[in-house]
């Protein structure tokens, strides 16, 4: 939906989706990386419950938490948490540095 123009329905799917997906992937190996700010705005309205709903699923999350209010902000944060988390991950590979400059 990023890009396009979106209506209360859409909205209404992806809240049902969400808690689906969630009951569906209990238990997971797998583990969610959650950058945020605890003073976006977007952090009292969903970022709370998300978190809640992970724990109740039993769904490992790392919790990046940063300093920004607005949620456009993000995105500055998350391009050098990204590239750290890649070198930390890729540090034992045979990988260009270069492509992450």
């Amino acid at each position: 939906m990023m890009g396009t123009k979106v209506n209360q329905d859409d909205v209404d799917r992806l809240n049902r989706m969400m808690p689906e997906w969630l009951r569906k992937h209990q238990d997971s190996p797998s583990h969610i990386h959650l950058l945020y700010s605890k003073e976006e705005p977007t952090y009292k309205e969903h970022i709370v419950y998300l978190i809640k709903d992970l724990k109740d699923n039993r769904i490992p999350c790392i919790e990046i938490v940063e300093h920004f209010s607005s949620h456009n902000d993000v995105g500055s944060f998350f391009s050098a948490y990204i590239k750290k988390e890649f070198l930390e991950t890729f540090e034992h590979k045979d990988i260009d540095n270069q492509i992450l400059e």
